[in-house]
């Protein structure tokens, strides 16, 4: 099916009457593209920030001459492959010999099995103590075209508690080494019946056979495994997430009140404390308003680490793509400075069909317009079995905001607050007259005197 077909249909579907026209929202961002087609559009924080209704409602598209676009959320392609774990072996490496240099001997041992192993050495003697650092071999063949993703380390359960700062470099050889990770932090310790750790180490987009991890203190890393999570090279890297802070408004009791600017989908939250070498237990809930309850969305264990060259904080509480504004949050521990809340999502892409005169804009917030709602599924069906089920539309560019209606936009029409009032007279008559009866059946009971 052509875009032109495509076009034709759509148009059909847009032929009657729309309840939102384009100067009836707050502003607009012109579409940047040579040619109507079908694009697709991320949405930007100034949308968010401008976006009223919380099903982004008051997000809509026009052309030149007024006329609404087929515009709305993307259906994500399939997902692809997820990142694939697989145990690696490891090797404490010893002190050099004196005179030795930092030359790496390595001798491959065939087992009875089969497998290959490796043994390592920088020219060490049998008394010579450990470097503290490790020789990883991921086992990764350069014909799979795998490039590593992250490392997941694995301690000795009775262990003394440790935290190390580490340097990550690789190497296809074991002769020429390239840094990797500058600065990753792994920490353990228990206190009080919890325990906080971190044994993850991100390690984006290399591609290489061996790892060497560097910066322990001899015998400090209680290791017992170490696990590597791989894709194929050919695989994209994920979008970066987006951040946006919220907004301390004041207390509720104990609890700590913050507001989101904007509708972002928000899939984490990032709880940072004021204070240093801290660890409370925290709740977190939202709702979209004041006249809803309070949801629980999850607890997590938050911590602020800074001490012998260490910086560590939590990880952040995973989230059902959250487009709640008000949240609260409550803590264990009376804390005197509101942590910082701040959320990560990741852009939302929308499907966007232009078509008709340009420019071709998309507008944004509106107490009263709404987009019309349509089957855009049926617009990339056809794409979709031509080019696979994994194409997706080009990206277009959105130019700089254009102020349209402003805040007139986002105040409400007249005809709705006359029927708010209506409708509070209207409660209250009804409450009068509930009254009115309720006592004349008390009098009507009362014995006479």
């Amino acid at each position: 099916m052509s875009l032109r077909v495509l076009g034709f249909v759509v148009a059909t579907m847009v032929a009657t009457p729309v309840l939102a026209q384009a100067d009836a929202y707050a502003r607009h961002w012109p579409v940047q593209v040579d040619a109507p087609g079908v694009y697709a559009i991320e949405l930007s924080p100034a949308l968010y920030l401008q976006v009223q209704r919380a099903d982004l409602g008051d997000l809509a598209a026009f052309n030149g001459t007024g006329e609404a676009l087929a515009f709305g959320p993307l259906a994500p392609a399939p997902p692809r492959a997820e990142p694939q774990w697989r145990d690696a072996s490891w090797f404490v490496l010893p002190t050099p010999a004196a005179g030795a240099g930092d030359d790496l001997n390595l001798q491959v041992l065939r087992a009875a099995d089969g497998a290959i192993r490796l043994r390592a050495d920088l020219h060490a003697d049998e008394s010579a103590p450990a470097t503290g650092d490790v020789l990883i071999d991921t086992g990764i063949d350069p014909e799979e075209r795998l490039r590593l993703q992250a490392l997941l380390l694995d301690f000795a359960a009775n262990a003394a508690d440790f935290s190390a700062q580490l340097q990550v470099d690789a190497s296809d050889d074991l002769s020429d080494w390239r840094l990797s990770v500058a600065h990753a932090s792994v920490l353990r310790v228990r206190q009080g019946g919890q325990t906080l750790q971190r044994r993850r180490v991100d390690l984006p987009g290399t591609v290489a056979r061996y790892l060497r991890l560097r910066g322990f203190e001899p015998g400090a890393l209680p290791l017992t495994g170490v696990q590597v999570a791989t894709l194929t090279q050919d695989m994209p890297d994920p979008r970066p997430d987006h951040a946006l802070a919220a907004e301390w408004v004041g207390r509720d009791g104990d609890a700590w009140l913050y507001r989101l600017p904007a509708r972002i989908p928000a899939t984490q939250a990032n709880l940072r404390l004021a204070q240093d070498n801290a660890v409370v237990r925290a709740e977190l809930s939202s709702r979209e308003n004041a006249r809803e309850r309070w949801q629980p969305r999850g607890g997590l264990i938050a911590f602020r680490l800074r001490a012998a060259g260490v910086t560590l904080d939590s990880e952040p509480l995973a989230l059902n793509a959250n487009r709640d504004r008000e949240w609260r949050l409550t803590t264990d521990v009376a804390l005197e400075t509101p942590p910082a809340l701040e959320f990560a999502y990741q852009p939302e892409r929308w499907l966007l069909l232009t078509q008709g005169a340009a420019p071709y804009v998309i507008a944004a917030g509106s107490s009263r317009a709404r987009r019309d709602t349509l089957p855009l599924s049926a617009l990339l069906a056809p794409l979709r079995s031509k080019y696979g089920d994994d194409w997706q539309p080009p990206l277009a560019a959105l130019g700089a905001p254009v102020l349209a209606a402003g805040t007139a936009a986002l105040a409400p029409s007249t005809r709705e607050r006359w029927s708010e009032r209506a409708l509070w007279l209207l409660l209250i008559g009804a409450a009068l007259a509930i009254g009115w009866m309720v006592v004349r059946l008390l009098r009507e009971r009362l014995p006479s005197e």
